[in-house]
């Protein structure tokens, strides 16, 4: 075969196999990449995990009528559910971006590993709070909840991912 495709155009090297083969220092910089975005998915979780948080503390503290919410400027609870569902609509799609880059990065299913398949969870966690959120109008107590349940596999994953994923 003389490197031409079925149309007859010429194709590279790399390609020709079916697969995008990098050369390493490009592996290692889409590797960079990937773990940068998936870092600041989890930033994003991670902030939203803390709104989430301050949300359910300020409301406890609003139902029980205790004066201690009076010497504290926190945002208001509809400004904090706000944030709450913008943030994590941010962080989603960041995360999405770096495990697209990360899947690219598969060669076979030997590749995977129990990380990838919590990240997966994590990703349909929060997921599911959007969809729950500005498909069926989730707002409050609840969805904040959701946030904290998407916030503890963040959690597992940052104490699994040095020492299992990048190892």
């Amino acid at each position: 075969m003389d490197g031409r495709d079925a149309a007859g155009v010429t194709r590279s090297p790399a390609l020709r196999s079916g697969r995008l083969r990098l050369p390493p220092m490009a592996r290692d910089q889409l590797m960079e990449f990937l773990e940068l975005f998936v870092l600041a998915g989890f930033a994003g979780f991670t902030l939203a995990a803390g709104l989430a948080a301050l949300y359910l503390w300020e409301e406890r503290e609003l139902k029980r009528r205790s004066r201690a919410i009076l010497r504290f400027r926190a945002p208001s609870l509809t400004t904090l559910d706000s944030l709450v569902g913008r943030t994590i609509a941010v962080a989603l799609p960041v995360l999405t971006l770096g495990m697209a880059m990360g899947f690219a990065r598969v060669r076979d299913r030997s590749d995977l590993d129990l990380l990838i398949g919590l990240t997966l969870v994590t990703w349909l966690v929060y997921g599911l709070f959007l969809a729950l959120r500005y498909g069926a109008g989730w707002r409050g107590r609840r969805a904040a909840y959701l946030a904290l349940v998407g916030f503890s596999l963040v959690i597992a994953l940052r104490l699994g991912l040095p020492a299992t994923h990048f190892a």
